[in-house]
């Protein structure tokens, strides 16, 4: 029989699953939306304005009810907690 091209381990944890109904966000905590308190916001830069909208999109849904909203700024995407 052919040695296979994949080696087969044992021990590997498992990473938890995205839609565990919890906020894991792919990357530690990316943005403070934790942090943030009505009416505060942070300028997020060297990141693309739909990639950041994209990531408190889906936040929101794991940190409701708190709302938040973006804005394409020139120096960047300034995010708000608007609630």
């Amino acid at each position: 029989m052919e040695s296979s091209k994949y080696t087969i381990e044992n021990g590997i944890p498992i990473p938890s699953s995205r839609n565990t109904g919890k906020w894991e966000g792919g990357e530690p905590e990316l943005f403070p939306l934790n942090e943030l308190e009505v009416g505060q916001s942070f300028l997020v830069t060297g990141r693309s304005h739909n990639g950041v909208s994209t990531h408190i999109s889906v936040a929101k849904r794991y940190l409701a009810p708190k709302r938040f909203t973006t804005r394409e700024m020139t120096s960047g995407t300034r995010v708000w907690r608007i609630e």
